[in-house]
Formats: structure tokens, sequence, C-alpha cells
């Protein structure tokens, strides 16, 4: 529902614009999923952690950000359903 052209939108100065908040989410939800089945951690955590600040600041469109997001879930589920 949120138009294209607020994407960049910022509440206050400083802070994640909308596009960057769904992309941190999207990253968050790989990141747990990394930590929990590979154990992810140390330096590599650390890696994967400032690559994934790195990819917030990219340009994404509303699509882009879309599919990312909703692939992020679709591995949860996956990884979930494999887990029961």
């Amino acid at each position: 529902a949120l138009p294209e052209e607020k994407l960049g939108w910022r509440p206050v100065p400083g802070v994640r614009s909308m596009a960057e908040v769904i992309v941190h989410t999207a990253n968050g939800n790989r990141l747990l999923l990394a930590m929990a089945a590979k154990g992810l951690k140390g330096e590599p955590l650390k890696k994967v952690i400032a690559d994934d600040a790195a990819r917030e600041k990219q340009a994404f469109t509303k699509a882009q950000l879309r599919e990312d997001l909703q692939g992020s879930f679709a591995e949860v589920r996956a990884y979930l359903k494999a887990a029961r």
C-alpha cells in the first residue's frame, strides 16, 4: 500500500527510510536463519552484518523490495517447516 514515491520518507532525519526498514527486515530474517541453521558467529557474522548495513543504503524499486521481503519470509517458513 506504500506508494513508491514514499519509499525514501524518514520520520525524522538520521533514521531509516521506509525502504531501508523493509530491507533491514528482510536482512534480519535471513541473518537469524544463518545464525540458527549454520551457526554463523564471530567474524563471519560481523561481515554479514556490515554487508547488510551497506545493502540497506542501495536503491531498490517497490517491486524489488516486495520480492525481497516476501522471499525472506518464505525462507523462514521453509526453515520452520523443515524443523518440525
